[in-house]
């Protein structure tokens, strides 16, 4: 998992966690992770050159969550994300580590089949499936 963004409101601190396609119970270095594949969707736009822009999905977690389960998630360093590179896709919240669980697990699964064209989120509607992977890489400063 990989911090993408946070905020604050009168109920705490919420994180919004990007999950990567890390899939080892060992744990990761830093070299490892940003050589990995991150969740996201290409959403359509009409002001990008390419007619999409590419939206990382998140899960916001309640910062009780890491404490309530130190033995679970672990701090394992800092990577340098480029804020003008990354951008919000599916956004969701939980403050239940099981709901974290089963949100990596659900991304990963819908991941395994190429997704639906960015443009079909009209035609398909409620069967549109836009989840992909993209290089984590890209999202950093530093892409060496």
């Amino acid at each position: 998992m990989i911090v993408l963004a946070h905020s604050k409101d009168e109920t705490g601190i919420w994180y919004g966690i990007g999950f990567t396609n890390y899939l080892s119970n060992k744990v990761p270095d830093l070299s490892t992770i940003r050589n990995k594949k991150i969740f996201g969707r290409k959403i359509e736009s009409s002001i990008e050159e390419d007619g999409f822009s590419k939206g990382l999905d998140v899960v916001f977690v309640d910062d009780s969550l890491f404490n309530d389960n130190p033995s679970k998630l672990k701090f394992i360093g800092r990577l340098n994300l480029d804020p003008k590179e990354v951008k919000l896709g599916s956004q969701q919240a939980t403050s239940d580590y099981n709901d974290l669980i089963s949100a990596f697990s659900y991304g990963t699964e819908k991941r395994l089949t190429p997704p639906d064209h960015y443009k079909q989120h009209l035609t398909k509607l409620d069967s549109f499936r836009p989840d992909e992977y993209f290089n984590l890489i890209d999202y950093l400063i530093d892409k060496k």
